[in-house]
């Protein structure tokens, strides 16, 4: 199962909601069932219709979901699909969430491993930890991050003074 999203709010009162997510091809997951889960529970949910708000943000409709007392309870909740479900990609490319378990390195500094990544309305955040401190390392290229070797599952970022 991929994390494609979150669950920030409800939208109206037939219980959609508006969910933070890139997932690109969002809209062909029109007919699909979804996990939607958070620490505590977990549902299967069918996705009845997708509105895409900006790049980032869309409002999703599900066939269960019949009111905006049903919506409230998703706030906070991910939603994950398939991995059938995920687009192809060449060999050389990947998932931001692929990165997880990547070592991280500022000026060959080793820095600490990749543990999550955060979708925000901007870009993506990447969550790095090493055994005593966690670094928020923005998802931004040729800015923050300076290379990605998949073959070691190697990054380096140029960090900013103060970020450490």
């Amino acid at each position: 199962m991929v994390n494609i999203g979150k669950i920030t709010r409800t939208h109206n009162l037939n219980g959609a909601v508006k969910v933070n997510s890139s997932f690109i091809r969002i809209k062909d997951l029109i007919g699909e069932k979804v996990l939607v889960e958070n620490e505590k529970d977990t549902k299967i949910l069918s996705i009845k219709n997708v509105k895409t708000v900006n790049e980032k943000m869309h409002i999703l409709s599900f066939v269960e979901i019949k009111d905006i007392n049903e919506a409230k309870d998703l706030i906070g909740f991910n939603i994950k699909i398939r991995d059938d479900l995920m687009p192809e990609i060449n060999e050389d490319e990947l998932y931001v969430e692929d990165l997880i378990s990547f070592k991280v390195y500022d000026k060959n500094t080793y820095i600490g491993d990749v543990v999550d990544v955060l979708e925000t309305a901007a870009h993506d955040i990447l969550t790095v930890v090493d055994k005593d401190r966690e670094v928020l390392i923005p998802y931004v290229e040729d800015v923050f991050i300076k290379n990605i070797d998949i073959k070691e599952k190697k990054i380096e970022v140029n960090l900013l003074e103060g970020m450490l």
